[in-house]
């Protein structure tokens, strides 16, 4: 199985188990073409997050931290974190992304 097959398999899964994910891809260029398309990023939130999210971070702050090699694919996770009313922490998304650049964040 491909990497390709196999983010393509984590993107059903999430969408199975009520996620909302987002991809960001590039095309990757030889000799000035476009030769073809790699996934860069794919950022996820569950409905409960987005409303958290619209409830509490919005026009406020979030803190995101990055782990790495700690799945199988070896991408790194993102995790952005919100704060409610009641001074706790809730994950508000998630990101795995191939490598580290300013459209990443």
């Amino acid at each position: 199985m491909s990497r390709e097959d196999k983010v393509q398999l984590l993107m059903a899964i999430l969408e199975r188990n009520g996620f909302y994910p987002r991809v960001r891809e590039e095309y990757v260029l030889q000799e000035g073409r476009r030769t073809r398309r790699v996934i860069r990023e794919i950022f996820f939130m569950s409905v409960d997050q987005i409303l958290l999210a619209r409830r509490f971070v919005s026009g406020f702050m979030y803190e995101t931290d990055v782990t790495f090699n700690t799945n199988k694919l070896r991408l790194l996770l993102l995790v952005m974190v919100g704060i409610d009313n009641t001074r706790k922490t809730f994950p508000m998304a998630f990101m795995y992304y191939t490598i580290e650049s300013v459209k990443a964040f």
